[in-house]
């Protein structure tokens, strides 16, 4: 519920275009579209600073190459906020984009044998010269600000569960 509220609606409803919000946003809140949240990676993280996924826009289109790792809802996931490094116009920024299940080029492999969280589905998400329509960029935010707001947004979730398996430790 968190991956799905903070990490996938909040950046549609707060960075999306009217299009994208009416596309997505109903689907999600009904349980019918599922998300995921593309941000850490192999090598770095989820230091988004560091990454290396990169978008190449080409005409009305971008190629998107790279993988994230430990994606909770990957493999269920009908769209993925993927964040990557986009130069825009000389310099170098972060941009968030909506990439949909089945975009050629995208794969979700589930991660098998981890030692917690077994009830989510983990998956590493690999890009591969995926063309995302320009259309599925969130046009209202660049740089670190997009991913790490979001992140902000999901660690109040994060802390009450933390809180609530506690309690239930101690009484139970």
């Amino acid at each position: 519920a968190s991956v799905q509220s903070s990490l996938c609606m909040f950046p549609i409803y707060s960075f999306g275009n009217e299009e994208q919000k009416e596309r997505f946003l109903p689907g999600m809140a009904a349980g019918k579209i599922i998300g995921c949240f593309g941000l850490t990676e192999p090598d770095f993280g989820s230091d988004p600073g560091g990454m290396s996924t990169r978008a190449v826009k080409q005409g009305d289109h971008y190629v998107l190459n790279g993988s994230k790792i430990w994606i909770t809802n990957g493999t269920i996931a009908d769209v993925a906020i993927v964040w990557a490094k986009v130069d825009d116009g000389g310099a170098e920024s972060i941009r968030g984009f909506l990439v949909e299940k089945g975009m050629p080029g995208f794969v979700a492999k589930e991660i098998e044998g981890k030692f917690s969280l077994r009830a989510s589905f983990t998956a590493e998400l690999s890009f591969q010269d995926v063309k995302v329509p320009a259309k599925n960029l969130l046009p209202g935010v660049q740089g670190l600000r997009g991913p790490l707001s979001c992140l902000n947004k999901a660690r109040q979730g994060i802390g009450f569960a933390a809180m609530g398996a506690a309690v239930a430790c101690f009484e139970g």
